[in-house]
C-alpha cells in the first residue's frame, strides 16, 4: 500500500518568543480587564477579553506548569469551567462568573512571582520539529498494521456476535454485541474515511428516511434495539446479523485494495476525532440509546487514539517533552475517572444510571485532553 512521504525540513523554532514573565503580565492584564467589565455588567465586552486570555492558555500552559504545577492544575480545571459557563453560555450568572475570573488572576499573579525577572526569551517556545522520511514510513507502517490487525479482529467479532445472535442466548448475544462494538469504536475514524461503510456499519435512525422503520437501515444500532429494547432474537435479526458480517468482510476488503494512505496526518486527525466522539455522542448517550452500553464505546475510543498517540510518542517528547507529559497525564486522568464505572469482568455500566453531573465531569476531562491534543499536529508539522 502506498504511502505518503514528504521530505522533512528541519527543527523550527516558530518565532522568537517573549520573555516567561513579558508573556504571563500580558495575559495578566487581559484577566484583570475581564474582572473589571464584569463588574460593570458589561458582559459582552468581558467576554471578547477572557477570549484574548482563552485564545494563548494553551500557549501558556507549558510555562505555568513549569513554574507551580499546582497552580497549573487549579487554573486549568477553572479555564475548562469558564469556557463553559462563561464563554460558551448564554445566561451568564456574573456573581458566580466573577470570582472564578478573579481566582484564575491570582493564581497567575502567584506564577508570576516565581517567575524570575529575565528579558530572556522563553526557554519553553514551542517548536515544530517534523518527522523525517524514515519516521514517516515506520510510524505509517506500525499505523497501517494496527489498523488491519484490528479490521480482522472486528471482523472476527462480527462474526462471534452473528453465532451468539443464532443460539438465542440474550445474554451471550449482549455480550457478544459490547465485545463487536468496541472493536469497532477503536478504529471508528477508518469507516468515516469510507461513508458508505460508516453507514451501513454504524447508522442511526434519524440518519435514515423512515427512521427505525427504514427497511435500508442496517449495521450494528439495528441489531441493538433487537437485542436490548425488543428483546427478539429471530430469524429476521439472523438475517441483519449475515448482513452485518457481510459489509464488515466487505470493508476490511476495501481498506486492503484502496489505496488509502494511512499518513501520520490521518492518524494524528483520526485519534483525534475519537476523542471528539467521546464528547458529541458518547458522553451525551446517545450513540447507543437503546442498550445504553455508551461507556463501553466511550472505553474503546479513549484506547484507540491513545495507541495510536503511542506510536507517536517519542517524537513529540523529542520536540516538546512538556507536552508528552500533559497529554499522558490527561489520557490518565480520563482513564481513571472511566474505571469505577467498569465490573471486574471489564463490563460497563449502563450509561443511564450516569447522572448529568457526573457527566459533566467527565466530559470537562475529555475537552482537557482534547485541547492538548490539538497541539499534536503542530508540534510534528503535519498538516490536517
Amino acid at each position: 500500500m502506498p504511502v505518503n512521504v514528504v521530505k522533512a525540513p528541519p527543527t523550527i523554532l516558530l518565532k522568537e518568543e517573549p520573555s516567561d514573565l513579558t508573556t504571563l503580565k500580558a495575559l495578566e492584564v487581559n484577566l484583570s480587564t475581564t474582572i473589571g467589565l464584569l463588574e460593570k455588567n458589561q458582559i459582552d465586552e468581558a467576554k471578547i477579553a477572557f477570549k484574548k486570555f482563552d485564545n494563548r492558555w494553551f500557549d501558556i500552559l507549558v510555562i505555568v506548569r513549569v513554574y507551580s504545577k499546582d497552580a497549573f492544575h487549579q487554573m486549568d480545571s477553572n479555564v475548562s469551567l469558564l469556557e463553559r459557563k462563561f464563554l460558551r453560555s448564554n445566561a451568564v450568572s456574573i456573581s458566580e462568573i466573577l470570582p472564578m475570573v478573579k481566582q484564575l488572576d491570582q493564581d497567575l499573579i502567584d506564577v508570576i512571582k516565581l517567575v524570575p525577572n529575565s528579558n530572556s526569551p522563553s526557554q519553553f517556545s514551542r517548536k515544530v520539529q517534523p518527522l523525517t522520511v524514515e519516521e514517516v514510513e515506520l510510524t505509517s507502517s506500525k499505523v497501517r498494521e494496527h489498523l488491519f490487525n484490528k479490521t480482522e479482529l472486528l471482523v472476527q467479532k462480527g462474526l462471534a456476535l452473528r453465532d451468539a445472535i443464532k443460539t438465542r442466548d440474550i445474554k451471550k448475544t449482549q455480550l457478544a454485541y459490547e465485545q463487536a462494538r468496541f472493536e469497532f469504536e477503536e478504529i471508528e475514524f477508518l469507516a468515516e474515511a469510507f461513508k458508505d461503510y460508516d453507514i451501513a456499519l454504524d447508522g442511526r435512525p434519524e440518519q435514515m428516511v423512515k427512521g427505525e422503520l427504514d427497511p435500508n437501515w442496517t449495521g450494528f444500532h439495528t441489531l441493538e434495539k433487537a437485542i436490548y429494547q425488543d428483546g427478539r432474537l429471530d430469524d429476521r435479526l439472523d438475517t441483519l446479523a449475515d448482513s452485518l458480517v457481510q459489509d464488515l468482510k466487505n470493508f476490511q476488503s476495501e481498506l486492503e485494495v484502496s489505496g488509502l494512505m494511512i499518513t501520520p496526518s490521518l492518524a494524528i486527525t483520526g485519534a483525534a476525532s475519537l476523542i471528539e466522539e467521546i464528547l458529541s455522542n458518547k458522553i451525551t448517550g446517545e450513540e447507543e440509546r437503546y442498550s445504553h452500553t455508551d461507556l463501553n464505546d466511550f472505553k474503546a475510543n479513549l484506547e484507540g487514539s491513545l495507541f495510536v498517540y503511542s506510536i507517536f510518542r517519542s517524537y513529540v517528547g523529542r520536540a516538546n517533552p512538556e507536552l508528552d507529559t500533559l497529554i499522558m497525564e490527561r489520557f490518565s486522568i480520563v482513564q481513571n475517572d472511566i474505571n469505577p464505572f467498569f465490573s471486574a469482568d471489564n463490563r460497563a455500566l449502563n450509561y443511564s444510571q450516569v447522572n448529568a453531573a457526573t457527566r459533566k465531569q467527565l466530559a470537562q476531562k475529555v475537552e482537557g485532553l482534547a485541547d492538548v491534543f490539538s497541539q499534536v499536529p503542530g508540534t510534528l508539522g503535519l498538516k490536517t
